[in-house]
């Protein structure tokens, strides 16, 4: 098979094969020449036949089929009524700009780069819905497309705590990516415990946001394991052993978004993204040298919005979307140079398939380049919870139709 083909395979695996009938598509596989019925992995796939992990285990071995056997794949897909499937492998819809599919490897390197990722978005030509007629789709039409507040937290101590220099790089392309995406961004810097909470809680007061369809929060500091399991997120006054340094949980920034306290966001997506660490177990396959962690070495509402609420009941907890950069308990990586793993990554993703592919969809391709990522052992994995968020979100980067300015 061609590499480039293999390439694809592999690269919307955890995307597809959750999608995928089995059932309907194993016959077309054998009837189109890419397996033979006495090929010897069926006995064992056809034991958890429907299983995911070996719904996977197919997908993959079709690398192995031959020349021919990714065009045949692509018309087992369409004779099976996974069209949708079969054009995101397409070349076609695969294929970008020259730019773009320089852009779209960087992953790959990231471990030992020394050159930050280039932002360049590429950008939706009409706005996605959801494919199925059960699962609706979240408005996100406005423009701007949301509000984002991003906090990076760099300059620490350095007699108590390692600076995060690289992480000028995360906050760069973050505010770059959504600008480019057709989001407003507002960012701060080296923020305080106290002055953390304060700034999440005036962004998620400000009256534009019942002018838009979404918001975003991302905080990029040193983090740790705090009480009861809750990550901590460490302001940079986190050592300073002054009586009112004031602790922030990830749990915190979220009660600013319920819908009581942010009735101007009740019903739209709210996206938490924590590039963190939560406590320091090292996930591992074995000590990155060039690679550096993400915890410390010690370790009122208007009125008018409140009777939005009152017109129409909702839950308080709804529409949360919620990306931590790793597993309760473990540390977050970043390269020294040109920033942490995840953000960087997510960065590529977003950039590069937003224009077509819901932000769960996203955040499952995040997770599976941020796999492949490992050196010496090392390695991390990307968890997302979600509240009450229960339909498509297409980010629809910069494409806002006949939509007017609000």
């Amino acid at each position: 098979m061609n590499p480039e083909h293999r390439k694809r395979i592999d690269l919307y695996c955890d995307i597809i094969v959750p999608k995928l009938n089995i059932k309907k598509l194993w016959p077309k596989l054998l009837e189109n020449g890419i397996f033979n019925i006495d090929d010897i992995n069926i006995s064992t796939w056809k034991r958890n036949f429907e299983k995911e992990e070996t719904v996977k285990s197919i997908w993959l071995t079709i690398k192995t089929r031959g020349p021919s056997a990714f065009q045949n794949l692509l018309l087992s897909l369409q004779q099976t009524d996974h069209e949708e499937l079969a054009e995101m492998l397409d070349k076609q819809t695969f294929l970008m700009n020259e730019n773009a599919e320089i852009n779209d490897n960087y992953f790959s390197r990231i471990k030992d780069t020394s050159e930050p990722l280039q932002i360049k978005v590429r950008k939706a030509k009409e706005f996605s819905s959801s494919p199925s007629n059960i699962i609706e789709t979240y408005r996100m039409r406005s423009n701007p497309r949301g509000l984002v507040l991003i906090i990076t937290n760099i300059d620490y101590d350095p007699n108590v705590q390692k600076p995060r220099k690289s992480a000028i790089h995360d906050k760069t392309n973050l505010q770059k990516l959504f600008e480019e995406m057709g989001f407003s961004v507002e960012t701060h810097c080296n923020l305080t415990g106290k002055q953390i909470i304060n700034c999440v809680k005036t962004f998620s007061q400000r009256k534009d946001l019942q002018n838009v369809d979404s918001c975003f929060v991302i905080i990029s500091s040193h983090g740790k394991k705090g009480e009861e399991n809750y990550t901590e997120i460490e302001g940079v006054d986190y050592y300073s052993f002054h009586s009112e340094y004031k602790k922030v949980f990830c749990s915190d920034i979220m009660d600013c978004f319920t819908s009581e306290a942010c009735p101007y966001l009740a019903e739209k997506p709210k996206v938490f993204v924590f590039q963190l660490c939560r406590g320091n177990k090292r996930q591992t396959i074995t000590n990155i040298p060039k690679q550096v962690t993400d915890s410390s070495e010690n370790h009122t509402v208007m009125n008018n919005a409140r009777n939005i609420l009152k017109e129409k009941p909702t839950r308080n907890y709804s529409d949360f979307l919620i990306a931590y950069a790793t597993l309760p308990g473990h540390v977050a990586f970043r390269n020294n140079i040109t920033g942490s793993w995840f953000i960087q990554i997510f960065c590529e993703v977003f950039m590069n398939y937003a224009y077509q592919y819901h932000l769960c969809d996203l955040l499952k391709l995040v997770d599976s380049r941020l796999e492949k990522v490992t050196d010496s052992g090392d390695c991390q994995t990307v968890m997302v919870e979600t509240k009450g968020f229960h339909k498509y979100c297409y980010l629809n980067p910069g494409f806002f139709g006949d939509e007017e300015k609000q």
